[in-house]
């Protein structure tokens, strides 16, 4: 898990491992005879590889409300690398171009974000253009 601080000027703390999410990739991946990127594996460029030619979707982590910018910030904490922080923001999410018929998030505060007069400004709208049906 990356480090991560929850404000400007807060000690960044490593994220907590979430061992039900590693059992729910294991049962969702058997389940449509797929292979689950967990741990180490699970960083943000073997995603972003891998994800522009899933149909399905299944991100099982933490997820990291930015209530500071309009959730713009916000991210999901994937496995860190020498070269990456680990953490995929929504404005990264925003800019892929999916082909996904499925996306679920499972992770905290994914159904969260900014209030506006066209939904809500968070997780979820980075993929609510590019899937035909998301879950959160």
């Amino acid at each position: 898990m990356p480090n991560f601080s929850p404000g400007k000027d807060v000690t960044p703390v490593r994220l907590n491992q979430l061992p039900q999410a590693e059992v729910e990739a294991r049962a969702i991946a058997a389940r449509f005879h797929a292979t689950p990127l967990i741990g180490q594996a699970a960083t943000k460029d073997e995603v972003l590889r891998r994800i522009f030619n899933a149909q399905i979707i299944h991100l099982a982590t933490h997820g990291l409300l930015d209530r500071n910018t309009g959730g713009l910030q916000s991210s999901l904490a994937l496995a860190p690398t020498a070269d990456d922080s680990g953490l995929l923001t929504v404005l990264e999410l925003q800019s892929l171009k999916l082909n996904a018929d499925l996306v679920v998030l499972s992770a905290c505060d994914t159904a969260l974000g900014k209030l506006s007069g066209d939904g809500i400004l968070g997780f979820s709208r980075s993929f609510w253009r590019q899937a035909r049906r998301a879950l959160w």
